[in-house]
């Protein structure tokens, strides 16, 4: 009974069944479990993950450790434990301890191995996150899931599309009818260029899992940068009733409430997400929230508040210096948002040139479409910048094709 909702949560991951589906399957195979036998550590782990699904991260990390505790040896529960820091807390380094254990419990799993490179890529620790996805495809050449992840570690941190356009089709290949890839594959082609197959891609996998968080999250963004707002604001308000909260979805609906001369609708919005936001005091923005901080201030200086505005910006920009530029949870242009809000063109400008400079390419037509902008849009160094990473993704987009066709696709 645990390990079939496990598979019930796997599959909201993998099979694109929606929280809402699988919640109530999981939990009524999770109470059968606990009341056969109350002192089984996996339990406790799938229990955790039901937690998880549901947003209550602290219960979700007593879960795991209960787990560790009654059952030190199960490799998954360290590993969950350590999706749980790395996905949902934004804190891979207390991700990496934890999945390295699980690794050491069980050294060919290649599930638990590709999950050490997802944390050397969130950690910024890019070769060696590019080596261990190397050494899963090796172990596991057949498994999907490690050419996605070596995708997004090429996509991300090193601004190669080529490469990750070639890992997500080897992967997709091995797992065709699989919802997975797909989205991926949408995004690699929207950054590229290739509005068709972008489009193509984002409808396929929208049409076979329309409840698919990562399928809307794509096509939020595919939909953005190509400066459709009808669509991506469609899936943007699929996005939040999946997902309360994404920032991605929050600006997207924020945008809808602005063009409508509502900046106090889009305000309430932010603030029944995120109430720390009306505090005042240090230590309200994290690595959780600042995204969401930095859309909400660009509201609240429309709304002649810069006090609050420039409050919530200073603290963003304190957390940035934590953080990385480039790579998948890398912070890209967010320092230029800032300084375009707070009204420091050049600094801006500057922020941008350094971020197209180090690699920067992941979304970047969606970023770029952002009206928080819109104050740098028409000066000559905005363009100039824009025009670099339109020739480096129209280099990419025909060494895509020329491959293709070598292949004969």
């Amino acid at each position: 009974y645990s390990n079939l909702a496990d598979v019930y949560w796997l599959l909201e991951d993998y099979g694109g069944l929606s929280a809402a589906e699988a919640i109530p399957l999981m939990e009524a195979a999770v109470g059968r479990a606990l009341s056969l036998d109350g002192e089984l550590g996996e339990t406790y782990a799938t229990l955790a993950n039901l937690h998880r699904l549901k947003g209550d991260l602290e219960a979700s990390l007593q879960g795991y450790e209960r787990a560790i505790e009654l059952t030190p040896n199960y490799a998954s529960a360290y590993h969950w434990y350590a999706e749980g820091w790395r996905q949902d807390l934004s804190r891979p380094d207390k991700a990496l301890p934890l999945i390295e254990k699980a690794r050491d419990l069980d050294p060919l799993s290649p599930v638990i191995n590709i999950t050490v490179a997802e944390t050397l890529r969130d950690l910024g620790r890019r070769e060696e996150a590019v080596e261990q996805a190397n050494y899963t495809i090796q172990i596991a050449p057949d498994y999907p899931s490690a050419y996605y992840v070596h995708g997004t570690i090429d996509w991300g941190s090193f601004g190669d599309l080529v490469e990750a356009v070639r890992m997500y089709e080897a992967g997709f290949d091995l797992s065709p009818g699989s919802v997975l890839g797909l989205p991926g594959l949408a995004g690699l082609y929207s950054d590229l260029g290739d509005k068709e197959r972008a489009v193509a891609a984002i409808e396929s996998v929208i049409q076979a899992a329309p409840d698919y968080v990562w399928a809307n999250v794509q096509a939020v963004i595919v939909y953005r940068a190509q400066g459709d707002r009808d669509r991506s604001l469609l899936h943007a308000r699929k996005l939040n009733a999946l997902l309360p909260g994404i920032p991605l979805a929050l600006v997207v609906l924020r945008d809808a409430d602005l063009d409508r001369g509502e900046p106090e609708i889009a305000q309430r919005r932010y603030l029944d997400h995120y109430p720390e936001f009306s505090q005042d005091g240090d230590g309200i923005i994290t690595s959780t929230n600042i995204y969401a901080a930095i859309d909400y201030a660009y509201v609240l200086k429309l709304l002649g508040e810069p006090a609050r505005a420039d409050a919530l910006l200073g603290q963003s920009l304190a957390v940035l210096d934590s953080m990385h530029r480039v790579g998948w949870i890398g912070y890209g242009i967010a320092d230029a948002k800032i300084a375009v809000i707070q009204g420091d063109e050049e600094t801006a400008l500057n922020a941008l040139a350094e971020a197209i400079e180090a690699g920067w390419r992941k979304a970047w037509a969606a970023n770029l479409n952002d009206r928080a902008l819109d104050p740098i849009r028409d000066n000559p160094r905005f363009k100039e910048q824009v025009a670099i990473i339109e020739a480096d993704m129209a280099a990419q987009l025909a060494r895509v094709k020329e491959l293709e066709a070598a292949d004969g696709v």
